[in-house]
């Protein structure tokens, strides 16, 4: 029988910002130690018709006597991809984006 806390619960979460448009192929970083409330960031990916160039910061926040997860686009120039990597410096918030596509024809050669 699986481990069940009894102090844990589901509830709904209230989601405010500028919620990105669904997608595939993206990624989504944690941010270090969560710093200044911010969690993550979602690069990129594809939707049904192009290879987004989109960032979006995932932040937890008070609204009320609430928590909530609250999205923002950030102005960061990046090419459109999808199917890349991202890693955060430890150190500061430097992230690099690595590989990926930006067309789905496009053919990995090595």
């Amino acid at each position: 029988e699986p481990n069940v806390r009894d102090d844990c619960m589901l509830e709904p979460v209230t989601i405010l910002g500028d919620i990105p448009e669904a997608r595939w192929g993206h990624t989504f970083t944690p941010l270090p130690s969560g710093k200044d409330g911010h969690l993550a960031l979602l690069i990129g990916g594809r939707n049904q018709e192009t290879s987004l160039s989109c960032v979006y910061l995932l932040s937890l926040v008070e609204h009320g006597s609430k928590r909530c997860f609250q999205w923002s686009r950030l102005q960061c120039p990046i090419l459109p991809q999808f199917h890349h990597s991202v890693v955060m410096s430890p150190c500061d918030d430097t992230f690099v984006v690595f590989g990926g596509l930006s067309d789905p024809n496009d053919i990995l050669e090595s």
